[in-house]
């Protein structure tokens, strides 16, 4: 994968350029920049920069593929952005498809809360998490059953088939 580094401080850009090419990257360097899918201002932390690069990469890995899901009675159209349950169109917000989606990657793994907001919230803030209660309170509503997002105490949730 390449990345783009927009620094104008050699002295910053040059270790940053060596570590992201140990690691596999290839690397190219701008004095200054207009766009990119994600930055950080600096200070930042070398495993933060890596977090960042890994999730934009996930994120652009999965729109490229056509990928419709299935768990129990619910489908997910990743692509299109549409959910049914029983075939029953659900409506939910741009981040309740979201979560809904990272939790069906893998379901019945454990998807942590700091993941969760990484993924769906695009940040690594470690404050309170509450908005993901709300969105998922939302989501165990248009589902029709509670059981369908279990919470799994102090780690994070999990997409889970409730019994018939």
């Amino acid at each position: 994968m390449k990345v783009l580094i927009v620094e104008d401080e050699d002295a910053i850009a040059e270790p940053l350029a060596e570590g992201l090419s140990r690691e596999g990257f290839t690397v190219e360097r701008a004095a200054s920049g207009r766009a990119a899918d994600d930055y950080i201002v600096k200070p930042f932390g070398f495993r933060e920069l890596l977090a960042r690069i890994r999730a934009v990469t996930r994120r652009t890995s999965e729109r490229r593929q056509t990928r419709s899901v299935r768990v129990g009675a619910l489908e997910l159209d990743v692509r299109g952005r549409r959910a049914r349950i029983d075939g029953r169109e659900l409506d939910l917000t741009p981040k309740e498809f979201d979560l809904l989606a990272l939790l069906a990657r893998e379901p019945g793994a454990v998807v942590s809360r700091a993941e969760i907001l990484q993924e769906v919230w695009q940040t690594t803030w470690f404050g309170s998490a509450k908005t993901i209660d709300v969105h998922v309170a939302g989501l165990r509503k248009k589902l029709g059953d509670p059981a369908w997002i279990e919470t799994v105490r102090g780690i994070g949730l999990r997409l889970h088939v409730p019994s018939e």
